[in-house]
């Protein structure tokens, strides 16, 4: 088999493949030459495939908080971005149970003008003057009860310095006297700075002063560094990281934040939680005014990138200055943007005609992130006579008039045409239909969709041709809507000319604007762009143009605003509800064994997240005004909860709040009550000496016919002040009880003027039954006599009840 054949069917090794070839066809050096351009082109395209797809990749891991890497690049920040901090070295622990995590994360790689906002995860962050985060969950805020005490002065009143500072009412009671003979009321309250002014109660009465007040605990702390040449991280912070840190560890020329996380169980579940910034870039040269500052003007940012030694590395000489200044100026210019939303409403927003923001990866492409930067103004670059040149998308004005007199043919020129025109748009080329994404900083700085660009007109005349888009250095929905625009209308201006000129031509610059009058091709100050230049010896100027227009780059009338109503994401997982409608009430109920309690009635305005509702809690909370709190729990559906057990004649403090169980998060506490429950007096009657021999008479026929005897042993009577309860106790003790079965002993009560009513007693029909103890509630009301009776009844034969004792009590307790 010949060398050739081997060749075509892949045997030999491509670089000696290469020498045979060439030593075939007799054209080593040519054909050596071809094959590794070859080689180089292919090896080119998948080093750019490779930078293409991780820039992709990091449009979509910009907001990612990433690990330390030794050989990750360092990022060039330009404009106002978000993005996450990448570690400079491994988190370290410290403290006296390593409870405090500590990462540096660097933001860019060179000097940044300031940080704006800071996120954790996707929530914005507000900090202190300490760098102290202040937000939930990351600082666990709560709401705390306080209470002062003090005497009143022999005006009833006082001036009280407050502790801390009042969140909501300031509520103040009195109180005299001890035990069952205290009294309570309420005092007014005035608060004037932090001194409350109390008024309305007795001379010298203790008064209890309870407000709610916030406290917290950050468990975040995040300092920033701008990346400054005289930046010492170390120097500041090594002291406090004894062990951990250096005092020569400068990170100068890095922008960063050393962030520390304390740890806490219930909020750092997952782990510590991604931070990131929005920040305000590099700064850079205005080339118009010599001023270096932060700008998001494209072309400035250009111009940076250009002259940065990981872009172009150019020197400023190399960089057609006039090009930048040009168009940093157009980009300047003050532009109404008109939204119309889906629901027919119109927004203007006012910005500059272009602005840009992007990320630039230290080892990317310098072209691909060049040509990012100028098209987010709309324009184009290219190089000329040695230098960079760029255009911002405005119509420049005329560098002169192309006629007859331009179009020249030396003797000796080759045999081309002198003016050579083509139009129309091939069909890979037709785009009348565009859509793609935008950083848009109103939705936390993501890559997002915009409202799509579609010509009607055009879709109309010739069919759909869609195109997407990905302005990853544009970060507004009017700018990407604007630049789609202009990608139509000059995908439809498809006039293309090449025109042989002489000297006349010579003088022509890239991006130069010309007005061409050729009669002869019915042409009459008809504007083009010089996009080609071409010099012969022989030849002249070769002058390549394309058709243009100021209307292809003013803004459309009206654009395509955001929707209104974007999908709401899910609650965070900490924000639970406030529980509000907070009312207190308290009054007094029998229970089943016939005693009296009083009580607390606490009712609220149900929740509505499900969360709560399903699932969820209620905790009620109380406390008398100086004890300590209780707490009372009910369903997270539930609107009420009655608090037994009270002491009644006190003031007690209530508030509640709502707990989620999965995950447990407990919200924050409502505003709280204060509910100064009635007094309740004891009246208390006394009995006969334990063991008193008594006999009692025997009666005939009383009650019960002949036979009987019924015996009213002791009577006392009780006339009640006020409405109230009556608990009544009493019981009776005998030491010889003998007769016949159907003895009977019984408390009844008779009001003045009413029925008598049976409190109860022994009804067993025994005459073992020596003894018994009864306890009974009833309502009564205030100036009515009540009679309390014992009575004995033994049916047939004289009772033989001969020593025997009683005791009864009698509980007022006010309605």
């Amino acid at each position: 088999m010949s060398k050739f054949l081997r060749i075509a069917f892949g045997i030999v090794p491509p670089r000696i493949a290469g020498a045979a070839v060439a030593a075939y066809f007799g054209q080593y050096q040519v054909a050596a030459a071809l094959l590794a351009s070859e080689q180089q082109s292919r090896a080119r395209k998948k080093r750019e495939a490779r930078q293409r797809n991780a820039y992709n990749s990091s449009l979509k891991d910009r907001l990612v908080m990433l690990d330390a890497s030794p050989s990750a690049a360092r990022r060039i920040v330009l404009g106002r971005c978000r993005l996450g901090g990448h570690a400079l070295r491994r988190p370290f622990s410290t403290g006296t149970n390593k409870e405090r995590l500590t990462m540096l994360l660097e933001f860019a790689g060179h000097e940044i003008d300031a940080y704006e906002t800071w996120y954790a995860d996707d929530t914005a962050l507000t900090l202190d003057s300490n760098g102290w985060v202040q937000t939930a969950p990351w600082f666990k805020g709560r709401t705390e009860s306080w209470v002062q005490l003090g005497n009143l002065d022999g005006s009833g009143g006082a001036s009280v310095s407050l502790t801390y500072t009042p969140l909501g009412a300031v509520l103040a009671t009195w109180s005299t006297g001890s035990g069952d003979s205290s009294d309570h009321g309420s005092l007014t309250v005035s608060v004037t700075g932090s001194t409350a002014t109390l008024s309305g109660g007795p001379s010298g009465a203790t008064y209890g002063l309870t407000y709610q007040y916030t406290v917290g605990t950050s468990l975040m702390r995040i300092r920033p560094y701008l990346g400054t040449a005289g930046q010492s991280v170390g120097t500041d912070l090594s002291g406090e990281y004894t062990g951990d840190m250096r005092s020569t560890d400068h990170y100068r020329g890095i922008a960063l934040a050393v962030v520390d996380v304390l740890y806490d169980q219930d909020v750092f579940t997952t782990g510590a939680p991604s931070i990131s910034a929005v920040l305000r870039g590099a700064k850079v040269l205005d080339t118009r005014t010599s001023v270096t500052a932060w700008s998001q003007n494209p072309a400035l940012l250009a111009h940076h990138y250009a002259r940065h030694a990981n872009g172009f590395a150019l020197p400023s000489d190399l960089i057609d200055i006039d090009d930048v200044n040009a168009a940093a100026t157009a980009c300047d210019v003050s532009t109404d943007f008109t939204l119309r939303k889906p629901d027919t409403s119109t927004e203007v927003v006012t910005l500059p005609r272009h602005r840009a923001a992007i990320v630039v990866p230290t080892d990317a492409d310098p072209r691909g992130m060049f040509a990012e930067l100028v098209e987010a103004m709309g324009g184009q670059w290219g190089w000329a006579g040695g230098k960079l040149r760029m255009r911002a998308a405005a119509m420049a004005a005329s560098a002169g008039t192309l006629d007859q007199g331009w179009i020249w043919r030396s003797a000796g020129a080759r045999s081309e045409p002198d003016v050579r025109i083509t139009n129309g748009v091939p069909r890979e080329a037709k785009r009348n239909a565009i859509s793609g994404v935008c950083v848009d900083p109103a939705q936390r700085y993501q890559v997002l969709p915009f409202p799509p660009i579609r010509d009607a007109v055009l879709i109309a005349a010739e069919g759909e041709y869609p195109e997407e888009v990905e302005l990853s250095a544009v970060n507004h929905v009017a700018h990407a809507q604007h630049l789609a625009s202009l990608m139509i209308r000059q995908s439809q201006a498809g006039l293309r000319m090449e025109v042989q000129c002489g000297l006349a031509g010579y003088r022509c610059e890239l991006f130069d604007v010309l007005q061409v009058t050729l009669p002869r091709y019915g042409m009459v100050a008809k504007t083009f762009e010089v996009i080609g230049w071409r010099w012969h010896p022989t030849d002249g100027a070769r002058l390549t143009l394309a058709e243009i227009t100021a209307d292809m780059f003013t803004p459309l009338a009206e654009l395509t605003g955001r929707d209104p109503a974007p999908n709401s994401s899910l609650p965070a997982p900490w924000d639970v509800e406030d529980i509000t409608g907070l009312a207190v009430d308290s009054n007094v109920a029998a229970m089943a064994d016939g005693s009296i309690v009083t009580r607390l009635v606490v009712t609220w305005t149900q929740a509505t997240t499900t969360s709560i509702l399903s699932g969820g809690q209620i905790e009620v909370q109380y406390r008398p005004v100086g004890g300590d709190w209780a707490s009372w729990m009910e369903q997270g559906s539930s609107t009420q909860a009655i608090i037994p057990g009270v002491l009644a004649g006190r003031a007690y403090v209530v508030r509640v709040r709502a707990v989620q169980l999965v995950p447990y998060v407990r919200g924050d506490w409502g505003a709280q009550v204060v509910e100064i429950l009635a007094a309740a007096p004891l009246v208390t009657t006394g009995g006969l000496a334990a063991n008193a021999a008594t006999t009692i008479a025997y009666q005939s026929g009383n009650e019960g016919g002949t036979g009987y005897g019924t015996y009213d042993v002791v009577t006392f009577d009780v006339t009640p002040e006020v409405d109230c309860w009556i608990e009544f106790t009493g019981g009776m003790t005998a030491n010889n009880c003998v007769g016949d079965s159907g003895f009977s002993i019984a408390w009844r009560v008779t009001p003045d003027g009413g029925s008598t009513t049976s409190l109860g007693g022994s009804d067993s029909n025994t005459t073992a039954r020596t003894q018994f103890a009864i306890a009974s509630a009833f309502e009564a009301d205030a100036g009515v006599q009540l009679v309390f009776t014992l009575r004995t009844t033994r049916p047939g034969t004289t009772p033989s009840i001969n020593v025997w004792a009683w005791s009864a009590r009698v509980a007022m307790i006010k309605r």
